[in-house]
C-alpha cells in the first residue's frame, strides 16, 4: 500500500505541472483592454511597453463596444465592424474583406471618371487682383470654372504662372493649388486662392490651368 501511495503521488505531482501552465492560458486576458492592463503593469519602460502594446493589438484587433460587444475600425475603408469576439472569427474577417474590395472598386471608378470629366470642365474666366493697392506681393486669383461633363466635380487641381512679361500659355503650368468646390453637371462654379508668386510691381500677365478634377 505504500508503494502505492507513493506512485499517486508522483504521478500527480507530474500532472501538476501542464495543469498550471494550461490554468495560465485560459485565465490570461481576454481582450484588448485587459491586455493592455497587463501590459501597463508588466512593462519596464516606455520601449517595453510599446512592444507588448503591439502585441496585445495583434492578438485582441476588436474593441469593447459601448453597450457590451465587440467592435473593429477598419482604417482602409474608415468604417466600424460589429464583430463576433475580440478576437474576430472568419465570418468577420470576411465581411472586411468584402468592404475592402467594394471601397477599392469604387475609388477605382471614381479615378476613371475623374479622367473623363476632365476634357469637359474648363476654366472659362480669371482674374488677378492685388491684396496691396501699392505694393503686391500677395495676389488673388478668382476663376470660374464650367462643368459640362455628366458628373458632380468635388475638388479641381489649378496651376499658374504669373510674369510682368509675354508668356507662353501652351506651356506646361505647374500645380499650385487644389480647392474642394461642387459644380454641378452643366453648371458653374468660382474659386478664389492668395499667392505670393509672380512680381510685385508692374503689370501682371499669366497664365492658368485646371491640371485635375475629382468627381464626387
Amino acid at each position: 500500500m505504500k508503494k502505492l501511495s507513493l506512485g499517486c503521488a508522483l504521478v500527480t505531482f507530474f500532472l501538476a505541472i501542464p495543469c498550471a501552465s494550461f490554468a495560465f492560458s485560459l485565465f490570461g486576458p481576454k481582450d484588448y483592454e485587459e491586455c493592455q492592463v497587463s501590459a501597463a503593469k508588466e512593462a519596464k519602460n516606455e520601449k517595453a511597453l510599446t512592444i507588448l502594446l503591439v502585441k496585445c493589438a495583434d492578438d485582441f484587433p476588436a474593441r469593447r463596444a459601448d453597450g457590451g460587444g465587440y467592435q473593429y475600425f477598419d482604417s482602409q475603408t474608415n468604417q466600424v465592424f460589429s464583430v463576433s469576439g475580440p478576437k474576430m472569427s472568419k465570418a468577420d474577417w470576411s465581411a472586411v474583406t468584402r468592404a475592402r474590395d467594394e471601397v477599392a472598386n469604387l475609388a477605382r471608378v471614381k479615378r476613371e471618371n475623374s479622367i473623363i470629366a476632365l476634357s469637359k470642365v474648363d476654366i472659362v474666366s480669371w482674374r488677378i487682383a492685388c491684396e496691396n493697392a501699392y505694393y503686391c506681393s500677395t495676389k488673388i486669383i478668382t476663376a470660374t470654372i464650367s462643368n459640362t461633363s455628366p458628373f458632380t466635380i468635388g475638388k479641381v487641381y489649378v496651376g499658374w504662372i504669373l510674369e510682368n512679361r509675354k508668356l507662353d500659355c501652351n506651356a506646361a503650368v505647374p500645380h499650385k493649388a487644389n480647392g474642394a468646390i461642387q459644380i454641378r453637371p452643366g453648371g458653374k462654379g468660382t474659386m478664389s486662392w492668395r499667392t505670393s508668386d509672380g512680381p510685385v510691381d508692374g503689370r501682371i500677365t499669366g497664365c492658368i490651368g485646371l491640371l485635375a478634377v475629382e468627381v464626387e
